[in-house]
Formats: C-alpha cells, structure tokens, sequence
C-alpha cells in the first residue's frame, strides 16, 4: 500500500467516523436524519472488521475496493441522504446513478481479475459479459429496495426513525409507480 493509500484511508476513515457519530447526535439536513448516521458507522465497521478482528493480520479487502466502498459511504450516505444533496443539487440523483454502478462495476471487475488470478476458466467476453451482469443485478436490486422502502416502510415505524425520507424522489425525476 502507497503512502497516498494509506494517508487517503485515514483521512476517510476520520471524517466519516466524525461525521457518522455528528449525525447521529445531532441529525443531518433537518435533524431528522439519524438513521444515516447509524448507516455510516455501520458501513465503517463492516468495512473496517476482517482487519480490526485480526489485528491487521488479515486484510479481507484490497485498498482499492476499501476506497471505492468507503467513497459510496461518502458520496450515497453522507453527502446525498445525511446532507439532503439529492435535493439541494439537481442533478445529483442523476450524478448518483451514475457514480454506484460505476463503483460496483470496478469492484465486479476487480474480483473477476483477481478471480481469473486464481485459475478462472473464463474468457476476456465472459468476464466481461460476468461484469456487466453482476452490475445490472446490483442495481437492479438496490433500486428494487428503495423503491420497496419508500411504498411500504417509509410512512411506518421505521419511516418515523428515519424521518420519512423518500429514497426515489428528486427535483429532477419523480418516482414511478
């Protein structure tokens, strides 16, 4: 791991730790966004764990994919939900769109390349056909949970913790039923 590896995931680690426990506290945009706090120290220690557990005797994932997953944190939890940028900024749902399958697609490709490190019998078009796959199957079902979050859970209990934020609205797209 680069010096610029390793001073980038501290840097990232510290101010989503700040961040998350902030939010928390305190709430995002309208006080009420607490649940993202929670969702960002989650995310934290989920990313964090193999390496905590094991004393950094086991790094489970590569600081590329570290970074990658630590910068959807960032940009999805923090900025868009806790900060209410999908609302703020009107293209930023759209910049969003783009940006998670982008992540998901380099981290696909990273595991299909290191997959095929490791004796994978496939071709360049059926990892990358793997990819592209995996890649719509993970948005497919992120979308497919937002949408069941806002139609069902959101004007709940659970709508109540988390403010009753609505996951597929923005200035520049409404939901569709």
């Amino acid at each position: 791991m680069s010096p610029l590896q390793r001073n980038l995931l501290r840097i990232m680690r510290i101010f989503l730790l700040i961040s998350g426990i902030y939010i928390t506290i305190f709430g995002g945009t309208n006080g009420a966004e607490r649940i993202f706090g929670i969702l960002i120290l989650v995310a934290l220690a989920i990313i964090n764990a193999p390496a905590f557990i094991t004393r950094n005797r086991i790094r489970a994932l590569p600081v590329e994919i570290k970074l990658l997953l630590l910068f959807m944190v960032l940009f999805e939890l923090l900025g868009g939900d806790a900060l209410g940028l999908y609302v703020k900024l009107p293209y930023y749902d759209n910049f969003m769109h783009f940006m998670l399958p982008l992540y998901i697609a380099l981290i696909g490709m990273m595991l299909v390349y290191t997959m095929y490190y490791c004796r994978l019998k496939a071709s360049l078009a059926e990892m990358a056909i793997l990819i592209v796959v995996v890649t719509i199957g993970l948005g497919g079902v992120l979308e497919m949970g937002e949408y069941t979050y806002d139609k069902y859970l959101s004007q709940g209990p659970l709508g109540d913790i988390t403010g009753n934020t609505q996951m597929q609205r923005s200035p520049t797209q409404n939901p569709l039923d």
